[in-house]
């Protein structure tokens, strides 16, 4: 981007307020990870291991909750709301207990994550706490992409169809022509 993405201000706010405010309406334990970004109401987890990446993140998060499940939003979706939170929580609870009731405990779903038309969405998407000592292992392995480490874990990964429900949702910034396009703002 060229500058820090996540001080760019949408609606007069500051882009990673927006999903925690989303977050904060949802959830009950709020983690906020990698840098501090003073988030009000969230418990500040430093990275385990600095610039490594999205996959670094969700495991010092994994690794900080006292619940049995997480939902997980990145700092740079800036129209994530609390209804597509409450969505993705809903559609996690439901997954993961009936999962719950059908299967052995060592056949569990570990995570439900949506798709959209962009493609899988990891950082947006619900992760079981048991999942920490797996990403803690192949993270030691040399694993940093979180789509690889999904894919590794084979059936235990539930794709749901969120086109509809997190279509505005997930818009990512990574690059200056997002962020134009974000905005409103012509192309050059």
């Amino acid at each position: 981007m060229g500058c820090d993405k996540l001080l760019l201000e949408v609606g007069g706010q500051p882009l990673h307020q927006h999903g925690a405010k989303a977050l904060a309406k949802c959830c009950g334990q709020l983690l906020q990870v990698g840098r501090d970004l003073q988030l009000a109401q969230f418990m500040f987890v430093p990275d385990q291991v600095s610039n490594q990446g999205p996959l670094a993140g969700l495991s010092a998060a994994l690794e900080a909750c006292t619940t049995d499940w997480m939902v997980a939003v990145a700092a740079d979706l800036p129209a994530i709301d609390w209804v597509a939170v409450s969505w993705l929580q809903e559609t996690a609870e439901q997954a993961f207990s009936a999962c719950r009731s059908q299967q052995s405990a060592t056949d569990n779903l570990l995570a439900v994550v949506p798709s959209s038309t962009s493609g899988l969405e990891p950082l947006c998407a619900a992760y079981r706490s048991e999942l920490a000592p797996l990403i803690s292992s192949a993270f030691s392995a040399g694993e940093r992409s979180i789509h690889a480490f999904l894919a590794s874990l084979d059936q235990r990964v539930l794709i749901v169809d969120g086109s509809d429900k997190l279509k505005d949702a997930v818009i990512n910034l990574n690059r200056p022509s997002d962020w134009q396009h974000f905005i409103g703002a012509p192309q050059k």
